[in-house]
């Protein structure tokens, strides 16, 4: 697992084609940070065991869930953070791999567009989210439509159950990324802007 300097120095002296080796080699960490952390003796195993409980939870492979943000190293790749360490007020973020979820939830978007239901900010975050290829749960969706009510009865629980068998904070949040490739080119985003701060998005 990379530190926190060991990062600063590659991304420093790094051309455009090695960022995507750096986030080649940050996706490769084979335990999170937090597991790591959390779990000294059995991080393997409790990493193994949320995957598990994830997939069976949100009906993918446990091979495309996946830990991202601080929780993933022990501190932020996010741009406007400056590689900030995890700490006590820290959320974990989650990521899910499947085209058929984000497909489904990209019909029901437009759907909404559709009939005017995507209004001001709600519109604008959904978009966006859209364009980088992956939905957001982080924030409440515009609109009760059927296929997010099925989701959430379907998934109801699952941040309680993650700090009961996890030990995880009380702030959890996931996006499903239509590709694992689509995951990797948002990282390097990322890592571009964290090289380049003044063409940085806001």
């Amino acid at each position: 697992m990379m530190t926190k300097d060991e990062l600063k120095n590659k991304i420093a002296s790094a051309d455009t084609n090695a960022i995507g080796c750096i986030v080649d080699e940050i996706m490769a960490t084979p335990i999170p940070w937090f597991f790591t952390n959390r779990f000294p003796q059995e991080a393997d195993q409790k990493f193994a065991k949320f995957r598990s409980y994830m997939a069976n939870k949100f009906n993918v492979a446990a091979t495309e869930v996946f830990i991202c943000g601080s929780a993933l190293l022990g501190y932020s790749l996010s741009p406007q953070k400056n590689f900030a360490a995890f700490n006590d007020k820290s959320d974990i973020d989650i990521v899910l791999i499947s085209k058929k979820l984000f497909d489904k939830f990209w019909d029901d978007y437009f759907d909404d567009y559709a009939y005017s239901r995507l209004h001001g900010c709600i519109y604008t975050k959904t978009a966006k989210a859209i364009f980088k290829r992956f939905v957001d749960f982080h924030s409440t969706y515009s609109q009760k439509t059927k296929t997010y009510m099925e989701w959430e009865r379907q998934t109801t629980g699952y941040q309680k159950d993650l700090q009961v068998y996890f030990d995880f904070p009380d702030s959890v949040s996931y996006r499903v990324y239509r590709s694992y490739s689509d995951y990797r080119q948002n990282l390097i985003k990322n890592i571009y802007d964290i090289k380049n701060p003044f063409n940085a998005e806001a």
